[in-house]
């Protein structure tokens, strides 16, 4: 691999190694970990809902990579009040995915799906619903409810969840990252020794290759209303 001239013969060995100098060696790409994703979905009677997921991406290791569960409770009849009809439409505990104004306002997820016309369509879902997609790190993680009372309709939202991003060298948030496949800070922290090793070897302060993966602590507390002006209509 390239040219070795000129090196030692421990480096040159470690010019050589397919594990040290490709990505594909990096990920252990040759392992035979594929991609796989599996679901469980459970049902109790017309009211009670529940999932499990788990996902790997080629180059990571776990088979439960990326790991979510909801349970819900959906569509419980409606109330008589003085307002209108009382209606719980929705209550999720675990992760979740909200959607507002056909995803234009709102939405969580992080992977590209074609919506496609014709046999075997597929729609935007908005509202609230369980989240078993391969979205992970737009998820939301925690409980969520959605409920109407006669024209008007809210969804009230909690989630608490750790986030892949770039650090400031203080330790401060800079930017969200998503990361396919996603590193270990283990792996992350040897690939940054090598390159402080090789670029900025003896030439000042490498602590600013920071951790990367699940580094932000992220709290979303959220609320939507919206009110039926007409069927259909919606002044959200």
């Amino acid at each position: 691999i390239g040219d070795a001239q000129g090196l030692a013969p421990d480096q040159k060995d470690a010019f050589r190694s397919f594990d040290l100098n490709t990505y594909a060696g990096r990920l252990n790409l040759d392992a035979g970990d594929p991609y796989l994703t599996s679901k469980l979905r459970v049902r109790e009677g017309r009211h009670l809902r529940g999932g499990f997921l788990a996902h790997r991406n080629l180059g990571e290791t776990r088979w439960d990579e990326t790991a979510k569960w909801f349970l819900a409770l959906e569509d419980v009849p409606a109330r008589p009040s003085r307002l209108g009809p009382l209606r719980l439409h929705g209550l999720v505990v675990g992760n979740y995915a909200v959607a507002f104004g056909q995803g234009l306002v709102m939405d969580a997820t992080d992977f590209f799906m074609a919506r496609r016309t014709g046999y075997g369509y597929s729609v935007r879902p908005t509202g609230l619903r369980g989240d078993l997609s391969r979205s992970d790190e737009f998820t939301l993680r925690g409980a969520a409810a959605e409920w109407s009372l006669g024209r008007l309709r809210a969804t009230s939202f909690f989630s608490r969840d750790d986030k892949d991003a770039i650090l400031n060298p203080d330790g401060s948030f800079n930017s969200y990252i998503r990361m396919v496949p996603r590193l270990s800070n283990e792996l992350l922290a040897g690939i940054r020794n090598d390159i402080a090793a090789g670029v900025f070897a003896g030439r000042g302060d490498t602590s600013a290759f920071l951790p990367m993966r699940d580094v932000m602590d992220e709290r979303i507390y959220g609320t939507n209303l919206k009110l039926e002006l007409a069927r259909g209509a919606w002044l959200g």
